[in-house]
């Protein structure tokens, strides 16, 4: 192995040397490499020593020519590393070569340590020349400066920072920093300084009664008050003691009142010499607020007296309170009507009745309503005016006869009586006569005498009186003119006139309904009755009068003329009317049959199933013996297929000079529908001059 070179320092640098000795800087990337060997064969392998230990790194190795290797090794320098030798090593299959030695020199930060090594460093307030000395235990190179911190302020920039007389301002962080030119360590200690209590200064408290009594003792100390620290005394009371800082008792009573003691023991415990304990108390004085009790005086309820009495006075006194009442409210039936203590009524009107109640206000709250005081004001009768009566005859007469006193009217202080009628007399308020009769009617009277009785002084009677007029109403009968229960008009007739009562009119009592027609129609059939109304209410009705009009027979037909086709159903109805009921004929003119079915004034003509003999004039003829009789008549046409010829026909029969004689027959000729299948086809009529109501039926071609 012919040379060993060394190159750079810094990371990821490699600067080439001869040197023997390089300062490196701890944990850094460090890199060797240029090795050259004569030739050998075979090629030998490289390996790299710290010291006698093999040094483990990034190698690379290559062989730029023949028999010749070139070993690079990088890594990282150590503080382990510093004044050791590094060096490499070949070896092939016949002999082992070391190369030159290299010295390595690591610079690294100082390592700092504060002494005394405790953190935090304890001390007890008032502690005389405490040092902390501030000690490089290594460094590579020399420190070359110190400097103290406090709490982050610069405080010195010597190696032993001494305080004379510690103070608990002096507790804090210290932080002691050492530089050599590769930087700047650090090292750190908290001092805490121990300094005994001083308790603050607890204000008088003042609940109130129910409410919660918390009171914290509370201090400047360190190490910090505990709960275990503290405990609570009452002075003059041996049995009550409570730990912790708070002193709290819910639903506080007048009787927690009192001077509380707070006796507090911290002990200090430095880290050298012996523990202290240190005391102290403070007092708090409480006072528990409670609500004033409020009576009225005078206490008598009810407490009654006579209208007009001057100067009642109410006074609202309190019996219990802390502190003392500064205010008043009296009420008057839950109303407010005073704030002072003594409640005066100059003169007392029975407005003044009531339910009094006071309350009295402290610091505390309001007290409670007192208890109420009921005040009655006794005063004169004052009998209300009663209306006129007028009940129904039969129902239940009810009159109060009412009365504005104090006191109350009662039964046993109104008496009922009846003028001109010195047998009647009815003890109460309250006049009743059950199922009243019209002879009930007349004047009432009813007598009051109260007597009153107030708290003081002698009994007095008060009288009243007052009338009622009691008018019994009852219903009106009726009658009617003419007396006979049925009469028959022809419509049409003269006029007539009646006096009845129209049917369901109310008239008014004593009064006639007089009810005229000009002329009577038919709709003026009816039952007639009429019936009187007063303030009662309605008569009876009065008899039934029957109303007859009779009028002559009316026919209408639904259809006077139908063309069908055979099999098809047909019918037409004759509609009828008259007073009395007309009689009704129905007759098929072509050979003179009653046809038709009667329902209510309705005759039904027509046949399920159309025939060509169905063909021909249908009349309906009315009759009642009102009048004249009445005819209508329809035309039914059937269209269907021929049948019947007749060879017979007279030309010229139906002109308008033709002239049938007697015993001859006419012939008619009717075009057949055009729905018949065969147009050239007519219809004849053979109708017989002597009798019209005979007719016989034939066809021709």
């Amino acid at each position: 192995m012919r040379r060993l070179s060394t190159v750079g320092w810094r990371e990821n640098d490699c600067p080439k040397t001869r040197n023997r000795r390089h300062n490196y800087w701890k944990g850094r990337r460090i890199s060797f490499n240029r090795v050259y060997s004569k030739k050998s064969i075979p090629k030998a392998d490289i390996t790299w020593y710290i010291g006698e230990t093999l040094l483990q790194g990034d190698i690379q190795t290559s062989s730029p020519y023949e028999n010749i290797v070139l070993s690079n090794i990088t890594f990282t320098a150590k503080r382990s590393f510093d004044k050791l030798q590094l060096h490499c090593r070949g070896n092939d299959t016949f002999t082992s070569m070391n190369s030159s030695r290299l010295t390595l020199n690591i610079l690294y930060l100082p390592t700092v340590v504060i002494y005394p090594v405790r953190s935090p460093y304890t001390v007890v307030e008032n502690t005389t020349n405490i040092n902390l000395n501030c000690k490089v235990t290594s460094s590579n190179p020399n420190v070359t400066s110190y400097i103290w911190y406090k709490d982050g302020l610069h405080i010195a920039a010597v190696t032993t920072y001494s305080i004379s007389t510690i103070h608990r301002s002096d507790t804090g962080n210290y932080i002691c920093n050492a530089t050599n030119s590769v930087g700047t360590s650090s090292s750190a200690v908290q001092l805490n300084v121990l300094y005994g209590i001083e308790i603050s200064s607890i204000m008088e408290s003042q609940p109130i009664e129910g409410g919660v009594l918390n009171i914290t003792c509370s201090g400047q100390s360190n190490p910090a008050m505990r709960d275990n620290d503290v405990t609570w005394t009452k002075q003059n009371n041996n049995t009550f003691t409570m730990k912790g800082q708070r002193l709290v008792v819910r639903n506080v009573n007048r009787i927690d009142s009192g001077i509380y003691i707070c006796l507090v023991v911290i002990q200090l415990n430095p880290n050298f010499g012996q523990p202290v304990n240190v005391t102290g108390k403070k007092t708090a004085e409480v006072d528990v607020l409670y609500l004033p009790a409020a009576t009225i005086f005078p206490a008598s309820s009810p407490y009654t007296m006579v209208e007009n009495t001057t100067n009642f006075n109410l006074s609202c006194t309190v019996t219990d309170g802390n502190p003392t009442a500064t205010s008043y409210n009296w009420y008057k039936d839950g109303s407010h009507i005073s704030t002072a203590a003594i409640y005066t009524i100059s003169t007392v009107y029975r407005t003044d009745t009531g339910n009094y109640t006071c309350d009295a206000t402290n610091k505390a709250g309001s007290s409670n309503p007192s208890s109420a005081v009921e005040v009655h004001v006794l005063y004169g009768i004052k009998i209300n005016p009663i209306k006129k009566n007028q009940p129904t005859e039969g129902q239940v007469l009810n009159i109060t006869c009412s009365v504005k006193s104090y006191l109350v009217l009662t039964d046993y202080d109104a008496t009922w009586t009846k003028k001109n009628n010195r047998g009647f007399s009815l003890n109460g308020r309250h006049l009743v006569i059950n199922n009243v009769n019209r002879i009930d009617s007349g004047i009432y009277i009813c007598s009051v005498v109260i007597q009153f009785k107030p708290t003081l002084g002698h009994p007095v009677n008060f009288t009243g009186s007052t009338t009622a007029e009691v008018d019994v109403l009852y219903k009106p009968t009726v009658s009617v003119f003419p007396d006979f229960n049925q009469s028959y008009v022809t419509e049409n007739a003269t006029a007539l006139r009646m006096i009845f009562g129209v049917k369901m009119v109310k008239m008014r009592y004593n009064q006639q309904l007089h009810t005229p027609y000009q002329q009577l129609k038919r709709s003026h059939t009816g039952s007639y009755t009429c019936d009187a109304s007063n303030l009662v209410g309605a008569s009876d009705p009065s008899p039934v009068f029957q109303l007859n009009v009779l009028y002559g027979v009316s026919l209408k037909l639904s259809d006077k003329e139908i063309s069908l086709n055979e099999s098809e159903r047909w019918n037409f109805s004759c509609i009828y009317d008259g007073n009395p009921q007309p009689t009704i004929v129905c007759v098929y003119l072509l050979n003179g049959s009653v046809v038709g079915e009667t329902n209510t004034n309705v005759k039904i003509i027509g046949a399920e199933h159309a025939s060509c003999k169905d063909t021909g004039l249908y009349m309906c003829t009315g009759n009642n013996k009102i009048g004249t009789p009445v005819s209508q008549s329809a035309h039914i046409k059937v269209a269907s297929d021929p049948d019947v010829y007749v060879a017979t026909h007279i030309p010229n029969c139906c002109s308008s000079n033709f002239q049938l004689p007697p015993g001859y027959v006419m012939i008619a000729t009717v075009p057949v529908p055009a729905s018949m299948p065969q147009p050239n086809i007519h219809q004849t009529y053979m109708l017989y001059a002597s009798n019209a109501k005979t007719a016989k039926s034939s066809t021709t071609r």
